[in-house]
């Protein structure tokens, strides 16, 4: 997203801006929060924007991003515990932009890093596990957690599409991901 305002709107609903894309000059003035053990980045960049700060993204193609096994992306727990601290990051980028302060200093990471993720009954876990496994191909473990969700949320959302889709089998899910991925570039 080059365009400064899009790039604004799009980082007030998620983040926009791969992590290590990232160049500033830093005067000594704006850190990571302690608080964010995950998602540190994305509150970093809120923290900017809710501070009147201009992010920009470039055209210019400069770095090749991959995604190995040893990343947030393909571990369970970290990744779903990721997108918990990237919402906490949004409530606080909302709150300043409110309130003109954001509730920080009552934040227990705690809270969310003691979790039971495997028994949680959380719309976001639920969710989060759902993709992760869907994305590994586990397609059983996607259809119990689907189920799980259901029970909770009922059937009409996308969690159903998930489901669906796991029965179409392997071979025809990564065929349309490569089809997808082909399409995108």
């Amino acid at each position: 997203i080059a365009n400064e305002i899009k790039l604004r709107k799009r980082l007030a609903k998620g983040n926009a801006i791969c992590h290590s894309t990232i160049m500033f000059r830093n005067e000594g003035e704006n850190y990571y929060r302690e608080k964010f053990i995950y998602s540190q980045d994305y509150d970093f960049y809120l923290m900017l924007l809710s501070e009147g700060e201009r992010l920009i993204n470039i055209q210019d193609i400069l770095t090749k991003y991959r995604i190995t096994p040893n990343a947030i992306s393909w571990n369970e727990g970290k990744d779903v515990k990721q997108k918990l601290f990237a919402l906490k990051a949004r409530d606080f980028y909302h709150q300043r932009v409110q309130c003109g302060k954001d509730l920080y200093n009552e934040f227990n990471p705690n809270e969310i890093l003691n979790l039971d993720l495997e028994n949680s009954t959380d719309k976001v876990v639920l969710f989060s596990k759902v993709r992760f496994s869907f994305r590994r191909n586990n397609f059983k473990e996607t259809r119990e957690i689907c189920r799980r969700y259901f029970r909770c949320y009922g059937y009409l959302n996308m969690i159903l599409l998930y489901y669906l889709s796991t029965s179409l089998g392997k071979s025809v899910v990564n065929f349309i991901r490569k089809m997808k991925s082909i399409t995108a570039t």
